[in-house]
């Protein structure tokens, strides 16, 4: 079935909201460890525990979140969005 006129473009809007609301929800999820850890940190009570959750979060930080955005372009890529190198 063939989109005409105004139905066209309201499914391409919410088609690009879509995509867009996606790679979000998945750069947040993988990065939430991350995000997790530094809360923690600024709750810590002792200073053994700030260098325990810096020494994890430097630890975690090159395999969630460069894993997150390698993620997005790869989705991005199989979607056939050329946009992204």
């Amino acid at each position: 079935m063939m989109l005409t006129g105004r139905l066209e473009s309201l499914y391409n809007i919410f088609d690009w909201l879509m995509k867009f609301m996606t790679t979000n929800i998945i750069w947040v999820l993988f990065n939430f460890p991350i995000a997790y850890a530094i809360l923690s940190m600024v709750f810590a009570k002792t200073q053994e525990e700030v260098y325990l959750l810096a020494i994890t979060i430097l630890a975690l930080f090159p395999f969630v979140f460069f894993s997150s955005n390698y993620c997005n372009v790869c989705r991005s890529k199989g979607m056939g969005d050329e946009t992204r190198k």
